[in-house]
């Protein structure tokens, strides 16, 4: 049970996993990326990131010039 501190605060306490960094890797195949390109291009525009909808329509431009 956890412990109340003088304050009137609930104390949890921290686990290993507090410290940690997780990360996510995803794999997309050119079918794929081809549908989800056009999409991510719309969400960072509406989210107002620029750069990311750039990037997302000039790689797709750039692996169709293969």
């Amino acid at each position: 049970m956890p412990a109340l501190l003088s304050v009137g605060v609930l104390a949890i306490g921290l686990g290993v996993y507090d410290y940690l960094k997780t990360t996510s890797i995803g794999h997309v195949t050119r079918k794929g990326y081809d549908l989800l390109a056009p999409r991510a291009n719309l969400f960072a525009g509406d989210e107002s990131f620029d750069a990311n909808a750039f990037a997302a329509m000039r790689s797709r431009a750039v692996k169709h010039s293969d």
